[in-house]
């Protein structure tokens, strides 16, 4: 190939690329897009719209969580109390059972010496320190107010006297009672001593 025939085959590369061969100082400079700081702002109001989005998102899980944990403890709350209403219910109805050992004790003191006896009320005294045992594992607690002020809120009054005393007196207790920490199962029932009217006139 001669000279002439690669003058011509550059010429015509030059043609369908003006580029190459340019002088870099010639070359076109790519041109900004006139709308860049329109298109930055948008950029911005939509990275903001989205971080406004994600701290709703986070408000809403937070609350969800909230309320969650609150239907939980409301939940443990309820099974709670229920069973401690099937615990108070079941103790009430095992109340006679106590007085039924308190009366038997109560025989044993009228009854005479006797060793036969004597082994079958260490047995049932066993019997009954197991069945307390269990009772006051579940908060039972008696109520035995001798010669404590009458309580009406835990005391039942079978029997009212008057007497030398400033205020009303727990005389004799006629029946243990029975409270739980939140509520009296069965009042006592007891004896009062009041006040004689004529000294409580006095006083006043």
């Amino acid at each position: 190939m001669d000279m002439e025939e690669k003058k011509d085959e550059l010429s015509q590369a030059e043609n369908q690329n003006p580029a190459v061969g340019e002088p870099a100082g010639q070359r076109e400079e790519p041109k900004e897009p006139e709308n860049a700081a329109q298109e930055l702002s948008e950029l911005a109001e939509i990275r903001q719209r989205y971080e406004q989005e994600i701290e709703e998102l986070k408000g809403d899980l937070q609350r969800e969580r909230a309320d969650f944990i609150n239907y939980r403890r409301r939940v443990q709350a309820e099974k709670a109390a229920l069973s401690r209403e099937a615990a108070a219910k079941l103790l009430e109805k095992l109340l006679p059972v106590l007085d039924a050992f308190e009366q038997l004790f109560h025989m044993r003191q009228k009854e005479t010496h006797n060793e036969i006896l004597e082994k079958f009320f260490e047995g049932v005294a066993i019997i009954q320190k197991q069945l307390w045992d269990v009772f006051a594992a579940e908060g039972l607690e008696e109520i035995n107010p001798l010669n404590q002020e009458f309580d009406s809120s835990c005391m039942e009054a079978l029997d009212i006297q008057e007497g030398e005393v400033d205020s009303e007196m727990v005389s004799s207790v006629l029946q243990k009672g029975y409270r739980l920490p939140e509520r009296v199962l069965r009042p006592a029932r007891v004896a009062v001593i009041r006040p004689m009217r004529g000294e409580q006139q006095i006083s006043n």
